[in-house]
C-alpha cells in the first residue's frame, strides 16, 4: 500500500481525479478555423466538421485534456519560477558572503599598511623637525649678519656725507680722494647688504620648506590614524552583516530543497497529462481523418455525379434554346435582308431599264427644244444687230420731253413692281419657311434596310435553370457527408452545365440560324418586287434624262444660233418682235438727255404712289407659292449618323471596338418639314454600297435604324472612315425644296457624314514571357494578360491559342479557355518544354491570339521571342562556344548557326553558373574554345587556369583586340605577337598566358584573334596549339621528311611554326619574369637561367632528340632545329617585334657569351651530324634559312 502511495502513483491518482472533474463540464465545440484539409473540396463549404456528434465528443475530451493540462502547468510553471527564485536568492546570498568576506580581507589588510605607513611616518617626523631647526637657526644667524651690515653701511654712509660736505666747502685733493675712498666702501658695502638679504630670503624659504613638510607629515599621521579608526568600525559592522548573510544562506538551502521536492512532483503530474492529451488528441485525429475522407469521398462523388447530369441538361438545353432563337433570328435576319437585296436587286434592273430610255428619250427631246431655242436666239441676235441702226436714226427726230414722260410714268411702275418683288417675295419665302420650319415635329423612329441586324446573339446562360436530371441527393445517413455530397454535387452540375452550354449553343444557334437565314433570304431575294423595279426604272430614266438632256440640247442650240445670227429669218415672229423692242430702245436712249428731268419726277412719284400695294401682292403670292411646296412636298434636313460595331457572325457586336473585317451598322436623323412623306431616300457608302430609305414621315424628325452596313476595310491599328451620303432628288423649287441640301444638281443632303475609328481588337493579349529561362528538358510557364478594352463583359468560351516558330513541339500545355472577362486577367498555366537539341541557342518566337466561335477578338501586341539553354555537355571532337547568352545572343546564334548548330559544337553558358558550376570551377581538358567575351570574360578568369591542354579562338566582334583578355588575372603580364601563319593570316595575334606570371595558372593559355566569319581558319592552328612540345616534335618527326620539309603542305608547314611559336614563347615568358624580377644588376640570374635548366622547355627537348646520329627516320627533325635556330636567333636578336623586348641576359643564355653555356647549343651543332649524313642535303638547308619562320626574316646586323 506504500508503495502504491509512492510520489508517482501520487500524481497518477490526481491527475485522473482532474480529469474527471472537467469531463463532467460542458464541452465547447470547436470549428475548424483553418480547414487546410478542404482546400480540395469541390463546392461551397457551408459546414464545420464538429458539427458531426462524434468528432465533437472527441473534441470535447482534448479540450478537457488540454484544460487539465494547462492547469497543471500553470502550477508547474509557478512552482518552477518559486525555485528559480530560490536558486537567485541562494546565489545572491553566495554573493553576498562572498562579497562580505573580500570586503574585511581587504579592510583588515589595508588598515595593516596604514598602521606601517604610520609608524614609518612617526620614525620620519623627528628628522624633518630637525630639518626645520637647523633651518631656522641659518635664518637667524643670517638676520643678525644683515643687520650688522646694515648699520656699517650707516656709518659709511654719513661719513660720506659728512665729507661731501666738507670738500664742498674746501674742495682739496686729498678731501676729495677720502670721498672717492669712502663712495667706494658705501657701494661695496651697499652690493654686500643686498647679497646678504638674497642670502636671508633664500634660507627664509627654505625654512619654510622645512616646516611645510613638518605640518604635512603630521597632518598624513593624523589622517592615517583616523583611516585606521574608521576601518575598524567598517571591519566590526561588516562582521555582523557577515554573519546575518551567512544564516540568511543556511535558511535558503533549505527552502530551495523542499520547493525542488514539490516541483519533482509537478513535473511528474504535467508529463502524465501531457500523455492523455496525446490519447485524446491522436483518437479524435484519426476520426477526424476517417471523417474528413468520408467527406471528400462523398463530396468527389457528387461531384461526378453533378458534372455528368449538368453536362446531359446543358446539351438538352442548348439545343433547345439554340434551335428555337437559332431558328427565330436567323428567319427574321433572313427575311429582312433577302427583301432588301431582293427590293435592291428589282431596283438596280428597273434602273438600268430607266436609264435606256431616259437617254434616248434625252437626245430626242433635248435637240429639238435646242434646235427651236437656237433658231430663236439667231433671229434675236440679228434683229437686234439691225434694229440698233435703224433705231438710232429715228430718236433723232422724236418728240424726247413727250416720251420721256410716258416712260418715266412706266419706268416708276415697274421700279415698283420690281422692288415690291424683291421686298415681297423675299418676305413671303421667309414667313412661309419660318412657319413650317419653327413649327414642332414629331420625333419618329424607322427601321431602315438593316434594322434587326443584331438579332443574331447566341441566347444567354440562363444561371438559375436547373435541368431534368437534376438530383443533389446522395442518401448518406451522417448529416456533413450528405452536405458534402449536395455541395459537390450543385458545384459541378452549375459548372457543367453552363461550360456545356456555352460550348455546345454557338455550333447549334449557328447552324440553326444559318440554314434559317439562308432558307428565308433565298426565298425573298427572289422574288418580284415591281413596285421597287418601277421606282428604279424611273430614277433611271429621270437620271439619264437629266445627265443627258443638257448635252443634246447645248449641241444643237449653239449650231443653229450661230446660223440663224449670220442668216436670219427676218419673218420669224421673235426677229420682228426683237426688232421692235430694240430699236425702240436704242431710240429712248438717243434722247434721254432731253427727258431726263421730265423722267425722274414722274418715275419718283409713280413709284412712291405704287411700291405698298406691289410689296403686298408679292409677299402674298410667294407666301402662297413657298407654302404650297411644303405642303405637296417634303422638305428634308439631314440632321446626323451614328455608327454602331456589328460584330462577325455574330461575335464581338455593340461592344464598341471596331475591329478588321467586322460589319458596321449606320443610323441616320433627317428632319422632313414638309407636310409630305420622303419616299426612297437613297444612303450611299464610301465604298458604294447602296440602300433605300423607303419613307420619312411628314413633319417629323426621323432616326431611321440600320439606315445601311459596311466593312472595316482597314488594317489593325489604322483609322477606318466610313462616309455616308444621303440623296434625294428634287422634284420642286430647288431654293426652297433644297435650302439644306448639300449639291441641289446631285440631289444630294449633306456633304457626306464621316465617323472615323481606330481599327482594334476588343481584347488585347500583353507582357507575354516565360517564368525565367527556358532551360532544355525542363518545364516552364508562360504567363500573359488578357485585357478587355471593350465596354461591355465578354461571355462564353475565349479560347487562347498560343503558337511558335520552334522546329519541334515547345509547347506541351496551352492556356486555359475563359467563360467569362469582365476587365483584364493574368493568366499563367500554359507549359513549355524545350527537347529538342535543334530549338537550343536559336531565337523561339510565340505568338498568341483570342478568339470566340472562331472568330478573332485579339492578338499579342508584341511576340516573344526568347531563347532556350542548356548546360554544358562535352562533345568529342567538337569546339566549345563560350558566351554569355544574357549579353552575347544575337552573336552566339550567328556562331552556331555557321556550325550547323549545336550537332556541330558544345556551349559553355556563363549565364547558367549554378547548371554549369563544374566546368566553371575546375576547367576542361584538350578542348578548342570558340570565346564570345561579351559578359564572359570574367566569369571564365578561374576555369582558363584550370585549364588544360586547352586554346582558345576569341571571336573580336567587339572588335576590342585583346583588351578584354588581359584584364583578368589568367593573362598578367601575357606576351601577344603578331605572326604570318600558312594557311590563316599574314597578321596572325596571339597571345600566351604566362604561368611564371600568372597565380594558379595551369599550362599557357593560348589566345587567337579571329571573327565569326574566318575563325574556321584558325581551328588546325588551335589544335596545333594544345599539342604539348613532345607531342609537336613527335608529330613533325613522324609527318615531315626530307623531301616534304623543303614543299610542305599547308598542315606540315603550320605544324613547324607551331614549333617554332612554341619556343618564342616559351622564351618571351622568361624574360618577361626576369625583366620584371627587378631592376639593372638588381634582376633574377636564376629566371633566366631557367632557359638552361628547364628541360622541359621546347628548345631544351628539340636539344635532345637531335644530340645524336642522324638517320632516315629523324632527318625531319635536323632539317627542322637547324631552322629552328636560325629562326629563334633571328627573332631574338634582329626581328624588331620581339627583340626590342628581349633582355641581354635572355639572348646571352640563348645563344651564349663569355662564361655562359648557350641554351640552344645542342640545337645548333646537330648540322654537323645533318652534315655527315647529307652534305647536299645540308647544304639546302643552310641556303634556306628561315624556311618555316612565321614572321619576315629581318636583316642580320653584325
Amino acid at each position: 500500500m506504500k508503495q502504491l502511495m509512492g510520489p508517482g502513483n501520487k500524481s497518477k491518482i490526481a491527475t485522473s481525479i482532474t480529469l474527471a472533474l472537467l469531463l463532467s463540464i460542458s464541452p465547447k465545440i470547436l470549428a475548424d478555423n483553418n480547414p487546410n484539409w478542404a482546400r480540395g473540396y469541390i463546392g461551397n463549404l457551408n459546414f464545420r466538421l464538429n458539427q458531426d456528434e462524434d468528432l465533437s465528443q472527441r473534441i470535447r475530451r482534448v479540450e478537457v485534456a488540454t484544460t487539465a493540462l494547462n492547469q497543471a502547468q500553470q502550477r508547474e510553471k509557478a512552482k518552477k519560477q518559486n525555485v528559480n527564485n530560490l536558486k537567485t536568492k541562494k546565489q545572491e546570498a553566495n554573493q553576498e558572503v562572498t562579497k562580505l568576506g573580500n570586503q574585511i580581507s581587504k579592510a583588515i589588510t589595508e588598515q595593516g599598511n596604514l598602521k606601517k605607513e604610520i609608524t614609518k611616518n612617526e620614525q620620519e617626523l623627528p628628522k624633518a623637525e630637525s630639518l626645520q631647526a637647523q633651518a631656522d637657526n641659518k635664518v637667524n644667524k643670517k638676520t643678525k649678519e644683515v643687520k650688522e651690515l646694515e648699520q656699517t653701511l650707516t656709518k659709511k654712509q654719513q661719513r660720506l656725507e659728512k665729507q661731501s660736505e666738507a670738500c664742498e666747502a674746501e674742495p682739496t685733493p686729498a678731501c676729495k680722494k677720502k670721498v672717492a675712498e669712502l663712495k667706494q666702501d658705501v657701494e661695496v658695502y651697499t652690493q654686500s647688504v643686498a647679497k646678504a638679504q638674497k642670502q636671508l630670503e633664500n634660507l627664509s624659504e627654505n625654512a619654510k620648506q622645512e616646516k611645510k613638510k613638518v605640518n604635512q607629515l603630521k597632518k598624513k599621521i593624523a589622517e592615517q590614524k583616523a583611516q585606521v579608526d574608521k576601518l575598524g568600525t567598517e571591519i566590526a559592522t561588516k562582521n555582523q552583516k557577515l554573519v546575518q548573510s551567512k544564516a540568511s544562506l543556511k535558511d535558503l538551502t533549505q527552502k530551495l530543497k523542499v520547493a525542488q521536492t514539490e516541483l519533482t512532483k509537478l513535473q511528474n503530474e504535467t508529463k502524465n497529462l501531457s500523455n492523455a492529451l496525446n490519447i485524446a488528441q491522436l483518437d479524435k485525429e484519426k476520426f477526424r481523418e476517417r471523417l474528413i475522407a468520408r467527406v471528400l469521398d462523398a463530396n468527389k462523388k457528387g461531384a461526378n455525379e453533378g458534372s455528368l447530369d449538368g453536362e446531359s441538361d446543358g446539351r438538352y438545353l442548348s439545343n433547345r434554346l439554340g434551335t428555337h432563337y437559332g431558328s427565330r433570328d436567323g428567319e427574321n435576319d433572313g427575311i429582312n435582308e433577302g427583301t432588301r437585296a431582293g427590293r435592291e436587286r428589282q431596283r438596280d434592273i428597273g434602273y438600268q431599264e430607266g436609264q435606256h430610255d431616259g437617254a434616248a428619250r434625252a437626245e430626242q427631246e433635248g435637240t429639238a427644244a435646242g434646235t427651236i431655242e437656237g433658231t430663236y436666239a439667231g433671229n434675236v441676235d440679228a434683229a437686234t444687230k439691225t434694229a440698233q441702226v435703224d433705231g438710232a436714226n429715228r430718236a433723232q427726230a422724236s418728240d424726247a420731253a413727250v416720251v420721256g414722260a410716258n416712260q418715266g410714268s412706266a419706268a416708276g411702275m415697274q421700279r415698283a413692281i420690281r422692288t415690291g418683288d424683291q421686298i415681297g417675295t423675299e418676305n413671303g419665302k421667309n414667313e412661309a419657311i419660318k412657319k413650317f420650319e419653327t413649327r414642332k415635329l414629331d420625333s419618329k423612329e424607322v427601321n431602315g434596310s438593316f434594322a434587326g441586324s443584331f438579332a443574331r446573339v447566341i441566347p444567354a446562360f440562363p444561371s438559375e435553370h436547373q435541368g431534368r436530371n437534376f438530383n443533389p441527393q446522395g442518401g448518406f445517413a451522417r448529416k456533413i457527408v450528405e452536405q458534402a455530397f449536395k455541395d459537390g454535387y450543385k458545384k459541378r452540375y452549375r459548372a457543367r452545365l453552363r461550360s456545356t452550354y456555352e460550348t455546345v449553343i454557338p455550333r447549334i444557334y449557328n447552324d440553326t440560324y444559318t440554314a434559317s437565314y439562308n432558307n428565308n433570304y433565298d426565298v425573298h431575294y427572289n422574288r418580284a418586287y415591281p413596285t421597287d423595279r418601277q421606282a428604279g426604272y424611273e430614277q433611271g430614266q429621270s437620271d439619264a434624262y437629266n445627265r443627258d438632256y443638257g448635252v443634246h440640247y447645248d449641241n444643237a442650240y449653239n449650231r443653229f444660233r450661230t446660223q440663224f445670227s449670220i442668216s436670219p429669218n427676218t419673218s420669224a415672229p421673235e426677229y420682228q418682235s426683237t426688232y421692235a423692242r430694240v430699236e425702240s430702245n436704242v431710240y429712248e436712249s438717243e434722247y434721254e438727255s432731253i427727258r431726263a428731268t421730265e423722267y425722274r419726277r414722274v418715275e419718283t412719284n409713280t413709284f412712291n404712289t405704287n411700291i405698298a400695294e406691289q410689296t403686298e401682292i408679292f409677299r402674298k403670292k410667294k407666301f402662297e407659292s413657298v407654302s404650297k411646296i411644303y405642303s405637296e412636298n417634303p422638305v428634308l434636313k439631314f440632321v446626323s449618323s451614328s455608327i454602331t460595331d456589328g460584330g462577325i457572325n455574330g461575335v464581338a457586336a455593340k461592344d464598341g471596338i471596331f475591329q478588321p473585317g467586322e460589319t458596321t451598322y449606320h443610323d441616320v436623323v433627317i428632319q422632313n418639314f414638309g407636310d409630305t412623306e420622303a419616299k426612297n431616300v437613297v444612303v450611299v457608302m464610301e465604298n458604294g454600297a447602296k440602300s433605300t430609305i423607303a419613307s420619312i414621315p411628314a413633319k417629323s424628325i426621323t432616326k431611321v435604324k440600320g439606315a445601311s452596313k459596311s466593312t472595316v476595310n482597314a488594317s489593325l491599328g489604322k483609322t477606318d472612315t466610313k462616309v455616308v451620303n444621303v440623296y434625294l432628288p428634287l422634284n420642286a423649287q430647288a431654293d426652297i425644296q433644297g435650302r439644306h441640301y448639300a449639291n441641289l444638281a446631285q440631289g444630294k443632303l449633306n456633304s457626306g457624314d464621316r465617323k472615323s475609328n481606330r481599327v482594334n481588337y476588343p481584347l488585347a493579349l500583353s507582357s507575354l514571357s516565360t517564368n525565367g529561362t527556358i532551360i532544355i528538358g525542363k518545364n516552364n510557364s508562360l504567363s500573359v494578360k488578357l485585357s478587355n478594352n471593350s465596354k461591355r463583359s465578354y461571355q462564353g468560351e475565349l479560347k487562347l491559342d498560343i503558337s511558335s516558330n520552334a522546329r519541334s513541339k515547345v509547347i506541351t500545355k496551352g492556356f486555359n479557355s475563359l467563360t467569362k472577362l469582365d476587365r483584364s486577367t493574368q493568366l499563367n498555366d500554359s507549359v513549355v518544354n524545350v527537347s529538342d537539341e535543334a530549338d537550343i541557342y536559336t531565337p523561339i518566337t510565340f505568338n498568341v491570339k483570342v478568339s470566340k466561335n472562331g472568330v478573332t477578338l485579339g492578338v499579342l501586341d508584341r511576340a516573344l521571342t526568347t531563347m532556350a539553354k542548356a548546360p554544358y555537355v562535352e562533345k568529342a571532337g567538337k569546339p566549345v562556344v563560350v558566351a554569355n547568352s544574357d549579353y552575347a545572343a544575337n552573336d552566339l546564334v550567328d556562331l552556331l548557326a555557321t556550325m550547323g548548330g549545336l550537332q556541330g559544337a558544345s556551349v559553355l553558358d556563363t549565364s547558367l553558373r549554378s547548371l554549369n558550376k563544374t566546368p566553371l570551377a575546375n576547367g576542361v581538358k584538350g578542348k578548342t574554345l570558340l570565346l564570345l567575351e561579351k559578359g564572359a570574360i570574367k566569369d571564365i578568369d578561374g576555369m582558363l587556369k584550370k585549364s588544360a591542354n586547352t586554346s582558345v579562338v576569341l571571336i573580336d566582334e567587339l572588335q576590342n583586340g585583346f583588351g578584354g583578355v588581359k584584364s583578368i588575372s589568367t593573362f598578367k603580364d601575357a606576351e601577344s605577337f603578331n605572326f604570318n601563319v600558312a594557311g590563316v593570316d599574314t597578321n596572325t595575334k596571339m597571345i600566351f598566358a604566362n604561368p611564371l606570371r600568372a597565380s594558379g595558372l595551369k599550362t599557357a593559355v593560348p589566345v587567337l584573334a579571329s571573327d565569326i566569319r574566318s575563325y574556321k581558319k584558325y581551328l588546325a592552328l588551335a589544335e596545333l596549339m594544345k599539342l604539348s612540345n613532345d607531342q609537336i616534335l613527335k608529330k613533325i618527326e613522324s609527318n615531315v621528311n626530307k623531301s616534304s620539309f623543303f614543299a610542305s603542305s599547308t598542315a606540315n608547314k603550320q605544324l613547324m611554326q607551331m614549333g617554332i611559336i612554341r619556343g618564342i614563347d616559351e622564351t618571351m615568358r622568361i624574360n618577361k619574369h626576369y625583366d620584371l624580377s627587378g631592376s639593372g644588376l638588381g634582376r633574377d640570374k636564376d629566371i633566366a637561367n631557367l632557359l638552361k635548366d628547364d628541360k622541359s622547355l621546347f628548345h631544351n627537348r628539340l636539344g635532345d632528340l637531335v644530340d645524336g646520329k642522324t638517320r632516315d627516320s629523324n632527318v625531319s627533325l635536323f632539317l627542322f632545329a637547324h631552322d629552328f635556330y636560325y629562326t629563334m636567333r633571328n627573332a631574338l636578336k634582329f626581328y624588331d617585334p620581339i627583340e626590342d623586348r628581349v633582355k641581354f641576359a635572355i639572348q646571352n643564355r640563348m645563344f651564349g657569351a663569355l662564361f655562359i653555356s648557350a641554351a640552344l647549343k645542342e640545337v645548333d651543332k646537330s648540322y654537323k651530324a645533318l652534315k655527315k649524313y647529307d652534305k647536299k642535303l645540308y647544304k639546302q638547308v643552310s641556303n634556306n634559312k628561315g624556311i618555316h619562320a612565321p614572321f619576315e626574316m629581318a636583316e642580320e646586323r653584325e
